[in-house]
């Protein structure tokens, strides 16, 4: 990762929330991304990881799954 930097995990206190303003803070080396804050749910312990869609200003991507960077 380019820095340290942990995310706010706001799918802890409200599961149901579908939208949310978030902004990038880090990479990895894998091409991940990191964000400030998410409300998609990773992967882990048998639990799959959650999917959706990332908009902003121009564009949008598609999100296969997401994972929890160690």
């Amino acid at each position: 990762m380019t820095e340290q930097t942990e995310t706010h995990a706001l799918y802890r206190s409200d599961a149901y929330r579908e939208t949310l303003d978030a902004t990038v803070v880090a990479h990895t080396e894998e091409g991940g991304i990191v964000l400030d804050q998410t409300i998609f749910y990773p992967q882990g312990g048998g639990q799959p990881g959650d999917a959706g869609t990332w908009s902003w200003v121009g564009g949008t991507l598609t999100v296969a799954s997401t994972v929890k960077h160690a």
